[in-house]
């Protein structure tokens, strides 16, 4: 009996020592944080959403925008008119707008009183609509200070346009927000060369 004994525990020796390599551990599961996760997927997001499209000129609601819009405005004791700056840039350079063909549009609008009579905190500038051969480029305005706001100006810029032109003519119509009587206006300007910057 003992010397069976001695024999399978010899075998078991044996047989169960002949690979000497060490078992590698099997590599840990990654748990993934759904928080962490929707964060990196959201990184590249702008902080708040904004209109910025392209748009038919005959939708019925452009249709109406652009048959009451009028090229001055009068809102209590200010006189307003809109003046507008388009561009596109072809200088190399590198960025989300950046290509062969050049960056996409810029606009600035400016709502100009008349009589120099400084603009109430009520009157904002909303958003603009660029026309273009029966196309519309709707943007509401980016979240930027101007560096030259007067008390008779305000000055809004968009971003991001379609790379219509350059050297072409478009209208322009912003909308204007009375937060005091909670109306909306439209004010425009016509014929506005798009220039080209290289």
């Amino acid at each position: 009996m003992k010397k069976l004994m001695f024999l399978i525990v010899a075998a078991t020796i044996f047989f169960g020592c002949d690979d000497q390599t060490p078992k590698q551990p099997d590599p840990p599961v990654r748990q993934e944080d759904p928080a962490t996760e929707d964060q990196a997927q959201n990184s590249e997001l702008p902080v708040t959403e904004k209109i910025n499209r392209i748009i038919d000129a005959d939708e019925e609601s452009m249709v109406r925008i652009v048959a009451n819009a009028t090229e001055t405005l009068k809102i209590g004791s200010n006189s307003f008119l809109l003046e507008a700056y388009l561009w596109r840039d072809f200088m190399p350079g590198w960025g989300p707008d950046f290509g062969p063909d050049g960056r996409s549009m810029i606009s600035i609008n400016r709502l100009v009183d008349v009589n120099y009579v400084a603009i109430p905190g009520n009157i904002t500038l909303v958003k603009q609509y660029v026309i273009y051969e029966g196309m519309i480029w709707e943007s509401e305005y980016e979240n930027e200070a101007s560096p030259e706001q007067s008390p008779h100006k305000i000055e809004k810029v968009s971003r991001y346009g379609p790379k219509w032109g350059p050297k072409i003519q478009v209208d322009v119509i912003a909308e204007v927000r009375d937060s005091k009587s909670e109306k909306s206006y439209h004010i425009k300007c016509e014929n506005i060369y798009v220039i080209r910057t290289d």
